[in-house]
């Protein structure tokens, strides 16, 4: 794990979602924090501040530069607000990390940074060197991460055989209501941390385990959660709904999945004991049977 975590908010274009997902994956398993965007908007959202809510709470923007996104209204409204003064929070703003796929041309605005090529069959790569720089500016920013900043301590890394525990909120990066009068305006995203990063099932089989818990309260919210790196993430309810009620449904979704992969991870150990048995009595037969053949008599 890295030494500072930086979050990183992913812009792509819907036809570049593979890759990118495989991006955030990659920079999640090198120690950032990371967010795609999913390009989602309710009837009455405005895209200008949809986009600038959800930027502003990151410490840096990817931006998958192809010749989708080129052409995307929504990319291109994400990277100027990305590079623009309205964003400015303090001593330090959101940081644009331009990534460039194949031979397209760079768009204007961001013609004068610095980029890099994204190779598609070598993304772990790129990864790696996204999250090292992105290192690299946190450190260089003075102040940034100082203990009164609110900063939401970062768990350990932990065991992969240790059971995944909750351990906190994140506040730090915790969304806002925008309480314009919408239905769902005063909802926001409420990100939870992890005492590590799930194993790959854990992760997968955890939005359809919160969807459809064994026990859920009256104010359940389905399709809200979903978890990211060490974080799980409700986008769509409020801190006093997870204090009243969402609290008992994700310890027991949590307990539930713990359970269902400890016991995944004692099959597939069993199984791969038993293969290996196999293996080995297999090469003894072969041995012994090599042994015994005379091809002089």
């Amino acid at each position: 794990m890295v030494a500072e975590q930086p979050s990183i908010f992913v812009s792509y274009a819907h036809e570049d979602s593979q890759v990118a997902h495989e991006l955030a994956h990659a920079m999640e398993r090198h120690g950032a924090r990371v967010w795609l965007d999913q390009g989602e908007l309710l009837v009455g959202d405005s895209l200008i501040a949809r986009i600038s809510e959800a930027i502003a709470e990151f410490d840096f923007v990817v931006a998958l530069v192809s010749r989708h996104s080129v052409a995307s209204n929504w990319c291109q409204k994400e990277i100027a607000l990305a590079m623009s003064k309205q964003l400015s929070r303090g001593a330090r703003r959101v940081t644009v990390l331009p990534l460039r796929v194949a031979d397209v041309e760079m768009p204007p605005s961001l013609r004068d940074v610095k980029w890099l090529p994204l190779d598609v069959e070598r993304v772990d790569s790129c990864a790696a060197e996204v999250v090292g720089d992105a290192v690299r500016h946190l450190t260089r920013q003075p102040g940034h991460r100082a203990s009164a900043s609110g900063m939401a301590p970062r768990p350990s890394s932990g065991s992969g055989n240790e059971p995944v525990r909750i351990v906190g909120v994140d506040t730090a990066n915790m969304g806002a209501p925008r309480n314009d009068g919408t239905r769902g305006s005063a909802l926001y995203r409420v990100p939870l941390i992890l005492n590590r990063v799930p194993d790959p099932i854990w992760s997968a089989a955890f939005s359809e385990a919160w969807d459809s818990p064994q026990a859920w309260t009256s104010v359940h919210r389905p399709g809200i959660a979903s978890v990211r790196g060490d974080r799980i993430v409700l986008d769509g309810t409020t801190i006093e709904e997870l204090e009243q009620y969402h609290l008992k449904t994700l310890k027991l979704v949590v307990h539930g999945l713990n359970k269902v992969v400890a016991q995944h991870q004692a099959e597939e150990r069993a199984r791969q004991e038993a293969a290996a048995a196999a293996a080995e009595a297999h090469a003894r037969r072969v041995e012994e049977t090599a042994a015994r053949l005379r091809f002089d008599d």
